[in-house]
């Protein structure tokens, strides 16, 4: 059989991510097969075969998929989730058409429900390139994000939105700007030294809750934003269980940039991670022992 092309690079989703099989998976793909189908990935079975699908969060091996031979501009799937409503299954299916068609530039795959066994034909659901890209995509997503939600809300117990952070040397003359948006002060003025910065938070009907920054006499915290006519640098959001959200975001990809510290203006604790995609967030702890 010709050998089947490699995912070279995982395929990152919300909640999963989908790679190539590696010789370590050994276990992990008989065990899915079942003990009266054992296969060597390392060896005599054609690991390009195997994906595994990857949960982001708790970075555990949640299942394999196959990939049957390519026709054409047709390849085949295997996998025993396709047609459920679990996140797994819906994101997985998400990632399969996006390995077919954005990197093998297939036009059409079919996904069977099962194992990888090129000599059972089986139902197939069919999925077309255009189709996907037109529609299913969205669908897939909507709903992976859905899931995502409920799941870091059931993980966390409170996420929630809180502010945008907005860089500024003037407080008073950036206040009156928003004015004309509709925004008003909403509370008094702080000082916080352990972060190196004056605060206001305005409020508006309809709109996010802005929190304006600027340097102490004896800081530069904002440098690097006002240098480079940054605004709104950062998203901040209130979460239940902190140290649960410090962990699952570093598992999703973030990085810290600012370790846990108490804030004044909270009295909580509070901590700034920078995203895969470089944008900033700031987490603060709903209940914390600061109070």
């Amino acid at each position: 059989m010709e050998a089947l092309p490699y995912l070279t690079k995982p395929l990152m989703g919300l909640m999963f991510n989908l790679r190539q099989a590696r010789e370590e998976d050994c276990d992990f793909v008989n065990g899915v097969r079942g003990v009266s189908k054992k296969v060597d990935v390392g060896h005599s079975f054609d690991y390009s075969a195997c994906h595994i699908l990857v949960d982001k969060i708790t970075g555990e091996r949640v299942d394999v998929i196959w990939m049957g031979r390519i026709m054409g501009n047709t390849a085949r799937f295997y996998w025993r989730l396709v047609g459920m409503q679990t996140p797994d299954a819906c994101e997985g299916l998400d990632l399969i058409c996006q390995f077919a068609f954005d990197t093998l530039k297939l036009k059409k795959i079919k996904v069977a429900d099962g194992e990888f066994d090129e000599g059972s034909v089986g139902a197939a659901r069919e999925i077309e390139a255009d189709f996907y890209r037109q529609h299913l995509k969205y669908q897939l997503q909507e709903r992976a994000q859905r899931q995502f939600t409920q799941r870091l809300t059931s993980l966390l117990g409170v996420f929630e939105f809180h502010h945008i952070g907005v860089a500024c040397k003037d407080l008073n003359k950036e206040t009156n700007a928003y004015k004309l948006l509709g925004y008003r002060q909403e509370s008094p003025d702080f000082r916080d030294d352990c972060q190196g910065i004056y605060g206001r938070f305005l409020v508006a009907q309809g709109s996010p809750r802005l929190e304006l920054l600027k340097n102490t006499e004896e800081s530069h915290t904002l440098d690097i934003w006002l240098k480079n006519r940054t605004k709104m640098y950062h998203i901040a959001y209130i979460v239940g269980n902190f140290d649960k959200a410090m962990e699952v975001f570093r598992m999703m990809g973030a990085q810290v940039v600012r370790e846990p510290k108490p804030s004044t203006y909270f009295k909580k604790r509070i901590s700034f991670l920078l995203l895969p995609n470089l944008s900033l967030i700031e987490l603060i702890e709903k209940e914390s022992s600061y109070e």
